[in-house]
Formats: C-alpha cells, sequence, structure tokens
C-alpha cells in the first residue's frame, strides 16, 4: 500500500509540475508578457473558478449530503484558515520578510492547495479502492469526493474573497480611507464618511464573482428539482449543465499556469539559479523561504492534524470525508493567491509567492505521501 501511494503522490506532484514548467517557460520566452497576467486573473475570478464552484456544489451536493457530511467540512475549512493565518502570523516574527512580502507570507501560510491536489488524491484513492467498501463503484467515490472537497472550501470561499483578499489590497484601502477624511471634517462627518466606505468596500468584495458561484453552487445543489433540470440525464437543460461543466473543467489548470506564468517572469529577472533557494536582494531571503516552506508544509500540518487526531471519534463516519480533512491541510500554498495578488495590482508579490512554492512541492512529496498514509491508517474500517 505505501508503494502504491508514493506513486500516487509522485504521479501528482509530477503533473503539477509539467504544467508548471510549460507556463513558466511560455513566459520565460515571452510569449505571454507580464502586463498581460491581469487578464488572465480577471477570466480566472469571473469565469472559471465561480463556474468551478457552480459545477462541483450543483452536481454532487445534496440536502442529505449537507446534513450528515458536509457542514462540518465546512466548518472544519473556515476555522483551518484562521488557524493557519495565526500560524502564519507568529512565524512572521521568524521569517523577518520585506515589507512587500510580510501580508503575502501570512496568506500564503493560511491557503494551501485546498482544490486541486485533494481532487487528484482523493480520485487517485478511490481508483485504487480504498473507499470499496463506502462505495459501489469508483465513479460514485470520485463524484462524492469532488462534492466534499467543494464542501471543505465552501465558507472558505467568502473568507479568501472578502477577508484574504481585502488583506491583500489593505495598501489600497487606506489610501481610500485617508482620500474621505478632508480637512474641516468634524468627528461624525468623518465616521459617516467612513461607513460609507466601508459598506461600498463590503458590497463590493461579496459582490466577487467566485463568492456568488459559491452560493450559486449551493442553491442548486441543495434544490433537488434545479439540479436534476441541469445535469440529470435527459433533462430539458442538460446542455447549459454540460456547458458549465465542460468550461469548468479548465478552472485548475488555469490557475495552475497563471502561477506559472508569474515564476517563469520572476525566473528571468533572478541572477543565478542559487537564488532559487532565497535570495535577499530578490525580494525573499533564506530565512524567509525556510520558515514558509517548514511552516506551511511542517508546521501547519502537524498542528491541525493534532487536532483532527483528537477529536476524530465526533467526525462522522465516512471514511472518505475523513480522509478528506487530513488531505486538505497537507498541500503547498494554493495557486489561487497568485491570482489574487495579480487582481491587488501587486505583480512583484505575485511573483514572490510563486517563487516560494516551489521547495513546498519538492517537499510535498514527502510529507503529502506520510499525510495520505496516515489518514488511511487511522481511518480503516
Amino acid at each position: 500500500m505505501f508503494s502504491g501511494l508514493l506513486l500516487t503522490s509522485f504521479r501528482v506532484i509530477v503533473s503539477l509540475f509539467i504544467q508548471y514548467a510549460i507556463g513558466a517557460a511560455v513566459a520565460w520566452f515571452g510569449i505571454v508578457r507580464e502586463a498581460d497576467l491581469r487578464g488572465f486573473g480577471a477570466a480566472m475570478n469571473t469565469i472559471f473558478v465561480p463556474l468551478l464552484s457552480i459545477v462541483a456544489l450543483g452536481r454532487g451536493l445534496s440536502v442529505e449530503l449537507f446534513v450528515s457530511d458536509g457542514w462540518v467540512l465546512a466548518l472544519i475549512g473556515l476555522v483551518s484558515m484562521f488557524e493557519f493565518a495565526a500560524i502564519g502570523l507568529l512565524l512572521r516574527l521568524v521569517a523577518l520578510p520585506s515589507p512587500a512580502f510580510r501580508r503575502p507570507f501570512v496568506v500564503a501560510m493560511a491557503l494551501p492547495n485546498v482544490v486541486a491536489i485533494p481532487l487528484s488524491v482523493t480520485q487517485s484513492l478511490c481508483e485504487m479502492g480504498a473507499f470499496d467498501v463506502e462505495f459501489e463503484t469508483a465513479a460514485e467515490c470520485v463524484l462524492r469526493a469532488r462534492a466534499l472537497v467543494f464542501m471543505y472550501v465552501c465558507f472558505n470561499s467568502f473568507n479568501v474573497w472578502v477577508v484574504g483578499f481585502g488583506y491583500l489590497a489593505a495598501d489600497d484601502i487606506s489610501l481610500d480611507v485617508r482620500a474621505v477624511q478632508t480637512p474641516g471634517q468634524d468627528r461624525w462627518q468623518r465616521a459617516r464618511a467612513l461607513a460609507l466606505l466601508g459598506g461600498k468596500r463590503s458590497v463590493a468584495l461579496f459582490r466577487r464573482p467566485p463568492v456568488l458561484g459559491v452560493i450559486v453552487g449551493l442553491i442548486i445543489g441543495l434544490i433537488r428539482p434545479v439540479q436534476e433540470v441541469l445535469f440529470a440525464p435527459g433533462a430539458a437543460l442538460l446542455p447549459i449543465g454540460q456547458a458549465l461543466s465542460a468550461l469548468s473543467e479548465g478552472a485548475v489548470p488555469i490557475v495552475n499556469l497563471m502561477l506559472a506564468f508569474s515564476l517563469g517572469h520572476k525566473l528571468r529577472a533572478l541572477k543565478s539559479w542559487r537564488e532559487l533557494l532565497g535570495s535577499k536582494g530578490a525580494g525573499i531571503s533564506p530565512r524567509t523561504m525556510v520558515t514558509l516552506t517548514l511552516g506551511r508544509m511542517v508546521l501547519a500540518p502537524l498542528c491541525h492534524g493534532g487536532v483532527i487526531y483528537a477529536v476524530l471519534g465526533e467526525l462522522p463516519p465516512s471514511r472518505l470525508m475523513r480522509v478528506i480533512v487530513f488531505v486538505e491541510m497537507a498541500p503547498p500554498t494554493a495557486s489561487m493567491v497568485v491570482v489574487m495578488l495579480h487582481l491587488a495590482k501587486k505583480p512583484r508579490s505575485a511573483q514572490l509567492v510563486a517563487w516560494a512554492i516551489i521547495p513546498q512541492y519538492l517537499l510535498a512529496t514527502v510529507t503529502l505521501t506520510l499525510t495520505i498514509t496516515f489518514a488511511l491508517a487511522v481511518t480503516e474500517w
């Protein structure tokens, strides 16, 4: 079993590395320019990520699944983001990142790759027969795994695009705050102006397409007649459901390519390949790089895994659900952080995050395999 798990983990990581290599090469040779990345980020934000949420939740979710397993996963996903962010804030005191990388450092700790890698790992485990007792076919297992993975990130979508994005774009928000504070205002006028600004910002953040995509996906998944009219065989609106499904399949690869494009532009700026392990002059010191890598790949999973193991007996009995909880804590930083930084008009910070993810993926071959092995061992029926 261990050799099979090692091969599964290795295949997942190699597949991602190949995607990154292709995208980095395209950017390196100038086919995709740095100015183009905001356009790619806008496409991800307005089309692909919302559709992925709509299809995954709309097809695989149900009221029964939400009541039995879904809400627990969503709650754990919500808590884990704040837990990882707290660890990031503490580690920042050790890492001493440059001023431009202080906020991205925390977000890189807080947001692991909770979609692409868990989807790949659970699909492989389903096909290997790890959940045969629970499901009759591998296809049924994969469909359930996809719904559960997106339930884990369901509540977090609000945090990613409201709390996380707001934190990264805090400089722009500060400028807006200073802009509404004009000379001659009294205390109440200033408070009213700030309240209006806060309301405007909050509405704008909650109206982001990824957040709306989660809301629409939940509505479709939890209302069976709507779900069936879009995705059931022979349904009246099945062509629409099929079109949405086809477009959603491109979301994960395009997010990976966004990271790769940023990485390619960053690599062009490096003076030596030795700087891959960190370079203070390039924006990330070796100390910051090592702290982020070990924090994201070792410390955070150990802390979170200890808590999950302590309450394992209180979780729903589904082995698939329990394995997903462990797998979700182990991946490297999400490629979506790079997309968010481009949307926040911080391309240099996006390059730094793309660069910082490289050693995490190298270490993930070992840490992810150990996590999967541990998860299967403690959840064995």
